[in-house]
């Protein structure tokens, strides 16, 4: 009986063993698979509304208060806790963005202005390059109209990396790769840092299946992208909120237990 049931276990065990190989196996072909494919046949997991924003932003500012009164640096989110749901009522229509944007608005952009400006948040003030934060939506500008040097970047390192190593995300991306022609119309959202060029910008160029712009903290020395803005907020929201010395990306396991659970995306298929 001794002999049997132990026969019994190993041949469990080797059982248990080679599932687990196979579905180790499934994985990798799925993530092989996924890195293959362009944007625009992924979705962006983006299945939120204004609620959630206003829940998102405020947990950023409170975080935020908290760190500054250790830090003597400037807030990059400027909000209220006393919401205003009459201040700027026609800025945040989807068709008024659409016409400063001049393409087609993604829903997540929409719904941060909302909650933005429900929340009395004040933005850049135009002609200030120096301050961090979000301008305006009645003010937004394509990124050749902020100077000439991304032109001159343009003209003279111009790099189009093929769709298998440019379609990465998260922790895979590789910062050596960009799109110099996405740069032509990129539109600039706001400022992630003080520097002139430490801008924060979409790309009509490159959208996901389901509509949202592929979006990134963009300077001279570096570009990190995200497939949506809110993938990009959530990740900015880390760099803000928890003293974090490193420019993104950042694991999905690092946003844990952070402002970003409150926009949660589904089916997130980056690390």
């Amino acid at each position: 009986m001794y002999v049997r049931n132990k026969l019994f276990l190993c041949l469990l065990f080797i059982f248990m063993v080679s599932c687990t190989q196979g579905n180790n196996n499934d994985s990798k072909v799925d993530k092989i698979n996924m890195r293959n494919k362009v944007l625009s046949e992924l979705n962006s997991g983006y299945r939120l509304d204004a609620m959630n924003w206003l829940d998102f932003l405020k947990c950023w500012s409170r975080k935020q208060e908290a760190l500054l009164v250790d830090h003597d640096r400037e807030p990059f989110l400027k909000i209220t806790h006393s919401p205003n749901r009459m201040a700027g009522a026609r800025e945040y229509k989807k068709d008024f963005i659409e016409s400063s944007l001049r393409v087609s608005a993604p829903n997540s952009l929409v719904h941060f202005y909302k909650a933005f400006l429900e929340l009395n948040g004040s933005f850049i003030e135009d002609g200030d390059f120096e301050s961090k934060g979000f301008y305006n939506p009645s003010n937004l500008k394509e990124l050749s109209k902020f100077g000439s040097e991304f032109e001159i970047l343009d003209a003279e390192w111009e790099i189009e990396s093929e769709d298998e190593s440019y379609y990465r995300y998260g922790i895979d991306q590789d910062t050596a790769t960009g799109r110099t022609s996405y740069l032509k119309n990129a539109i600039v959202i706001g400022k992630y840092g003080h520097s002139y060029n430490d801008l924060i910008v979409l790309y009509p160029n490159s959208k996901t299946r389901d509509g949202e712009m592929e979006a990134a903290l963009l300077s001279f020395a570096s570009e990190f992208r995200a497939p949506s803005f809110a993938e990009l907020m959530r990740q900015l929201s880390i760099l803000e909120t928890e003293s974090k010395d490193l420019l993104p990306p950042y694991p999905q396991e690092a946003l844990k237990e952070t402002c970003a659970e409150y926009l949660p995306l589904e089916n997130v298929w980056w690390k």
